[in-house]
């Protein structure tokens, strides 16, 4: 349905390649063999998603279990900023 849209940029689980074939990848069971790639990163992943929404509408779908460490930490912070 966003991609009809087509006034956003969607991306589909742009988070899986950080989850899988990273550095810090975090499941080595479903591609024990995949190549590591410095680019697939997390901080990596965010930054080109950030880039690219500060130039269009961008939409992520992707699965919580990817980036669940990063966000809880962050949901159990005092404040936000």
């Amino acid at each position: 349905m966003m991609r009809e849209r087509s006034d956003f940029v969607v991306f589909h689980e742009p988070f899986g390649l950080s989850f899988y074939n990273s550095k810090e990848r975090r499941n080595t069971n479903r591609y024990p063999d995949a190549e590591i790639k410095a680019e697939n990163n997390y901080e990596a992943t965010s930054q080109r998603l950030l880039d690219i929404a500060k130039k269009q509408q961008v939409f992520i779908k992707d699965m919580p279990y990817y980036i669940s460490h990063l966000i809880i930490p962050f949901l159990t912070q005092e404040c936000y900023v």
